[in-house]
């Protein structure tokens, strides 16, 4: 089950990431601090099956083209402020505003 071990507001931001990185037409992977557990994937179903099974996770963004985009770090057991690090540039800005 998804987001088995996040509490409420944690899977909020989580689903709320994702779907708004799918809405970008980005595909995302999953670093679950061991290995890729999901690779450029656009189906947010397998992605959030992908997420939270370790301490953190490191969502990785990729353009149309799989290209890089950027990173973002989650923690989990923080809350809301769940989103730990990020790369810095004005794509990961832009979707990171409001979080």
């Amino acid at each position: 089950m998804p987001f088995e071990h996040a509490t409420p507001t944690e899977a909020r931001i989580a689903k709320r990431l994702v779907v708004a990185a799918l809405a970008r037409d980005w595909s995302v992977s999953v670093n679950d601090g061991e290995e890729i557990v999901v690779s450029k994937s656009t189906e947010k179903a397998d992605i959030f099956e992908g997420m939270n099974s370790t301490d953190a996770d490191v969502l990785i963004f990729h353009a149309k083209d799989g290209e890089r985009i950027g990173w973002v770090q989650l923690i989990w057991g923080n809350d809301e402020d769940l989103i730990s690090d990020a790369s810095d540039n004005e794509d990961l800005d832009s979707l990171l505003e409001g979080f």
